[in-house]
């Protein structure tokens, strides 16, 4: 029970921050329900074999508001889903998707904090668009997004996510390396 949105609560995500605290970190999915708005929530749990346990209330971590490249089904409405947090260089990265799934707006966007509840900043562009992905050979991906956040052995981090190849909805897996700017924002290696 996760609050009981009329829209169900889908995209769930775990986050076990450096002090071991873990959070679920989900989306109510309100634009199944009409609204012009989506969010992003989070609550702290206690995990254990065969059981999680709810802490403490639910609270919302970001909304949909302010994204003018995330479109939604709904008219004049604007989308995120599926989070993920990670947690480096002093901030918390709230990934998400935005935009419409099999259409080239989907996208992946990203916000940051320097507390996990946040207030959460989101980067005014997305983090993977179709306008901006690139592949050997130079060619374009359709409506990147869903991403996956993972560190490999050496400390790199690498984006999994997915698109399609034209304008179809054949989504297949993609992995780009992710590297981080010198003002502490992540971005996209495409090389």
């Amino acid at each position: 029970d996760l609050g009981g949105s009329a829209g169900g609560e889908i995209d769930q995500h775990v986050f076990r921050d450096d002090d071991g605290a873990t959070f679920l970190v989900w989306k109510t999915d309100d634009n199944s329900v009409g609204a012009t708005t989506t969010r992003l929530w989070a609550q702290q749990v206690d995990v254990a074999p065969h059981s999680v346990t709810l802490r403490g209330a639910r609270r919302q971590l970001l909304n949909s508001s302010g994204l003018w490249w995330a479109p939604s089904f709904v008219a004049g409405g604007s989308l995120v889903e599926a989070p993920e947090v990670i947690k480096h260089g002093g901030y918390y990265y709230l990934f998400f998707a935005a935009g419409r799934f099999c259409t080239d707006s989907y996208a992946e966007g990203v916000a940051r904090a320097t507390n996990f509840w946040g207030p959460y900043e989101k980067l005014r562009v997305p983090l993977l668009s179709t306008g901006i992905t690139g592949r050997s050979g130079g060619a374009k991906v359709t409506g990147p997004g869903h991403a996956s956040f993972v560190r490999g052995a050496g400390g790199d981090y690498f984006a999994v996510y997915h698109a399609s190849e034209g304008a179809n909805c054949r989504r297949l897996a993609f992995v780009n390396r992710m590297r981080f700017s010198a003002d502490g924002w992540p971005y996209i290696d495409f090389d």
